[in-house]
């Protein structure tokens, strides 16, 4: 093994004083400099964490099972009680998530190209595979957008859907224990 070389020698050009700054507009250089290469890798480092949390929330929603199910409500309970006093709660099974990103599509593209990728392998047919170019295409991460989930399952069988902003603040809302007319009303 080669011995290292000394980084701070005083034969080492790469150390020298820095450069004094003379003017307002080196000095805002300077900033503008410093602050993309100090702040763009956070940036990038926190949107990546943020995916990878939402994409874990997504996927523990998708598993977990909190119980048993709550009886059904008759339409006599319902008609019978005035909105101020009713009190509605959701299944244990059903998950809402506020959600940063589009993990839901990113999910369904992943599950695509694998079974895509799958079905090529299994086929013995030359040309109805998918190509290698195909097979190697990068799948993007989503964007930044805000996604209302519900997530459950019924039968055995998994489902998600997409919620309007509003539609998920009143199942919130109901999720919380408050009335019908007050989760109506926080609209």
């Amino acid at each position: 093994m080669k011995p290292s070389k000394p980084t701070n020698s005083g034969t080492d050009s790469s150390l020298r004083a820095p450069r004094k700054i003379s003017c307002p507009a080196e000095l805002r250089e300077f900033q503008r400099v410093m602050a993309a290469a100090l702040f763009r890798p956070l940036t990038r480092a926190a949107s990546r964490e943020e995916l990878a949390v939402d994409m874990a929330r997504f996927e523990w929603a998708q598993v977990a099972f909190y119980g048993p199910s709550k009886a059904p409500i008759s339409p006599d309970n319902i008609l019978d009680t005035p909105p101020s006093k009713l009190r509605l709660a959701l299944q244990p099974y059903l998950s809402l998530l506020e959600l940063g990103y589009a993990v839901d599509d990113f999910l369904m593209a992943v599950k695509k190209r694998q079974s895509n990728v799958l079905r090529g392998e299994a086929s013995n047919a030359v040309d109805s595979g998918p190509t290698a170019r195909a097979r190697r295409k990068r799948i993007r991460p989503p964007k930044r957008e805000k996604v209302y989930l519900v997530v459950h399952h019924h039968d055995n069988m998994l489902y998600y859907r997409r919620l309007d902003p509003e539609a998920f603040a009143i199942l919130s809302a109901l999720n919380r224990g408050v009335t019908v007319e007050d989760a109506a009303s926080s609209l």
